[in-house]
């Protein structure tokens, strides 16, 4: 090879660990520069490609060139690369959210470690971790939590656990998302999150890892209430995304800052951040009922009920459509909130069964089943009301037992908050006005002092509400 064309390339590499992904990539597609590169050579900077079509998301390009690596590297029997070229091919299937193909070809990959014996140590260990976390993170997006976990720690033990290497940064990334979304172990999340930052700092072509990182942070400030620091590290994840084209991701950050004007009580706004998330999703098939959730929820905060519908009926098609734990308890879910909204006293029983059935199911989202409680507590007073039905007062207050013991693991004061408004209503429903009062005080407060309009609105009204009923009391 001669050396311009040695250069090219090298500029390749070089613009890719830069971060200038494009630019790289347009290097690295043009094969007249690969003509007189030894298998070797031509290896890594094919690996260089695959990798930049992973960072950008390119489910089927990515799958296309792991067939041309695979092909290649079994007709010369080199193994490793054949190992390569097969994980492409797997990251590839994962992205597309085809999972169900991702499993035969994760058992080819793991035979062909097998009959490499003289691989190095180090060689043969960040293959075998990389294989892992590829099905942790499949588990993981399938609901199978403690499958995904158990892969988790065997390549997180420090015998196993190479430094500086992008599958570790993956991994504890991977490990902090089921702490923090699943375990509700928020301080064991944030210890995850900031080892892979530290990680991802350290290693070469790392602006993709950071940027997750810094979405991870987005996400844990937000679910405690400190939305600027949360939407500073939003921004962030956004620029960096922008910047290696990665619309996957942009998507995903717009659906998370739309979440956060959500709970600011700025609607307008959210819906505008999530419905650009969902223009940008539609072009992937991986994770888009997330945006189609929280499409609905703002929907019905806003009492569009006409625009939830429409968001649940896509949410539905993809339910009928495609058997996924994820999809099935999202659908779920937000068909209760729908029939919780209707006056038809049987729509409202279909609700609460849902709400129940989720709240016994192994806890997949920690938010979710804390939510499923309140509504479906919030459905049962509504009952009690209306037939003055003890057994039902005990269900209420088995149920509350049961949402104050998981929300204990929360440090979020949106869930405070919301306990709180269920606890005043609670004591209203046994006269105790004092306590009621002293509940919706503390919700109020929390909600005020920490921007979370949405609910702060929600409580004026139920103290309004208080406040009308201790008149008709008194009259």
């Amino acid at each position: 090879m001669s050396h311009p064309e040695l250069k090219q390339l090298t500029t390749a590499e070089q613009l890719f660990d830069a971060g200038k992904i494009d630019e790289a990539l347009e290097l690295l597609n043009d094969w007249i520069q690969y003509e007189g590169l030894n298998f070797q050579q031509r290896s890594h900077f094919q690996f260089l490609k695959g990798l930049i079509l992973f960072y950008q998301n390119k489910s089927e390009k990515i799958i296309k060139l792991g067939e041309k690596i695979f092909k290649e590297s079994q007709r010369l029997n080199e193994n490793l690369q054949s190992f390569d070229g097969l994980f492409f091919i797997i990251i590839g299937l994962l992205l597309g959210n085809r999972f169900d193909e991702t499993f035969k070809r994760i058992e080819e990959a793991e035979d062909l470690l097998k009959i490499n014996p003289n691989l190095s140590r180090n060689i043969l260990i960040q293959r075998e971790v990389r294989i892992s976390v590829v099905k942790a993170c499949i588990n993981f997006f399938s609901g199978n939590i403690e499958v995904a976990e158990k892969c988790l720690e065997w390549v997180l033990e420090p015998q196993n656990e190479l430094v500086n290497i992008f599958e570790t940064v993956w991994a504890n990334l991977i490990m902090a998302q089921i702490m923090f979304q699943v375990k509700g172990k928020f301080d064991l999340a944030l210890k995850y999150a900031k080892k892979a930052m530290s990680i991802a700092k350290k290693i070469k072509f790392n602006h993709y890892w950071i940027g997750f990182c810094q979405v991870g942070f987005g996400v844990f400030y937000q679910s405690i209430s400190e939305y600027d620091i949360s939407l500073k590290h939003s921004m962030k994840s956004l620029a960096i995304f922008k910047e290696i084209n990665n619309n996957w991701y942009i998507a995903n950050v717009l659906n998370n800052i739309g979440n956060l004007y959500c709970d600011k009580g700025e609607y307008d706004l959210a819906l505008k951040y999530l419905e650009d998330s969902l223009l940008l999703w539609e072009q992937y098939p991986l994770r888009i009922e997330a945006c189609l959730d929280s499409l609905i929820f703002v929907a019905l905060e806003k009492g569009d009920t006409e625009r939830a519908q429409k968001y649940f009926h896509r949410l539905e098609n993809m339910h009928d459509q495609k058997k996924d734990s994820l999809i099935e308890l999202l659908y779920q879910y937000n068909k209760a909130l729908i029939l919780k909204r209707s006056s038809r006293i049987r729509d409202k029983a279909k609700a609460e069964e849902l709400l129940k059935q989720i709240i016994e199911a192994e806890p997949v989202l920690l938010d979710l089943t804390i939510n499923a409680y309140i509504h479906l507590c919030d459905l049962l007073l509504a009952e009690f009301r209306i037939n003055n039905d003890n057994k039902v007062l005990e269900e209420v207050n088995q149920f509350n037992a049961q949402l104050l013991t998981i929300t204990e693991k929360s440090r979020s004061y949106l869930v405070f908050c919301e306990t709180h408004l269920l606890q005043a209503k609670l004591a209203l429903i046994n006269f105790n006005v004092k306590t009621a009062r002293r509940f919706l005080t503390q919700a109020q407060k929390i909600a005020e002092s920490h921007g979370i309009r949405r609910l702060a609105m929600k409580i004026s009204y139920e103290h309004e509400k208080l406040i009308k009923q201790l008149k008709m009391w008194e009259k």
